[in-house]
């Protein structure tokens, strides 16, 4: 227990120091601005091309609210945002290996376990947070600014909510796997970004969707409460398997070191 809070209070301190709660909260919230803020613009953009024709720019335009705040998920976060939490976390644990950071703490008895569950626990903490607020800030904004359609009720939101913080936590645990695997972080980064990106493939096969992570964005993009009890568990044991895949080999590397 002393391990792993003397390591949750660590990761505090170094998310601090590395602004990643600044880099991951400020990059989420503008991936929920940049949407409703060019779509809204998007007719004087197509006017100043030279089309003039209402019809034809109404045609071009979405803003219907509930098509918006979807475009959110499966335009930005299924791209940008697991640029954003990959590259973030790239180096999560390769830099502490590299430098033998854990030298030290290993030759005091920390243990492996603790220092995973740890770096797990804050970073699910700062995901969650960052969807939440970058999905109702999203949802403020959609609001107010467009008048077709309607916004979902506040519970199909929080469940949105929750799915895309599942996979996002899906994604930073995969990210932590290759950290330990690749000495260089942006190594681990580019393969959990192409491991995410083509993840979309799968998804579409009807058979198989419920054991993909990604169609936990799908669901979410629709902003309705459905049925989704097997992708949920699905991804709630990939992400448990991966922390003690990561307990595992961070155990081999103190051995190692």
């Amino acid at each position: 227990m002393g391990t792993f809070k003397a390591y949750f209070n660590k990761e505090i301190l170094e998310s601090k120091r590395h602004f990643r709660y600044i880099v991951v909260f400020l990059a989420f919230i503008f991936l929920a601005l940049l949407d409703p803020i060019t779509t809204k613009l998007m007719p004087s953009i197509l006017e100043s091309s030279g089309i003039k024709n209402a019809s034809q720019i109404a045609g071009l335009v979405m803003t219907d609210k509930l098509q918006i705040m979807g475009n959110l998920i499966m335009k930005e976060f299924t791209q940008m945002g697991v640029l954003i939490v990959v590259f973030v976390f790239c180096n999560i644990l390769s830099d502490e290996l590299t430098s033998q950071k854990f030298v030290f703490p290993f030759s005091k008895g920390a243990e492996a376990s603790s220092i995973i569950l740890a770096k797990t626990l804050h970073y699910s903490l700062v995901i969650i947070a960052a969807i939440a607020i970058a999905i109702f800030t999203n949802y403020y904004y959609v609001d107010i600014i467009f008048t077709d359609g309607q916004v979902p009720a506040v519970t199909a939101v929080l469940f949105s909510i929750l799915l895309v913080s599942l996979f996002f936590i899906f994604t930073f645990m995969l990210t932590m796997l290759l950290s330990l695997l690749f000495k260089r972080g942006i190594a681990a980064g580019i393969i959990a970004a192409l491991i995410q990106f083509l993840s979309t493939i799968p998804s579409q096969i009807t058979s198989i969707k419920d054991f993909i992570p990604f169609n936990l964005l799908s669901a979410a993009s629709k902003y309705e409460v459905t049925n989704m009890t097997v992708p949920i568990l699905t991804v709630l044991a990939y992400i448990i398997i991966l922390v003690f895949v990561n307990i595992t080999l961070l155990k081999k590397k103190e051995i190692m070191q």
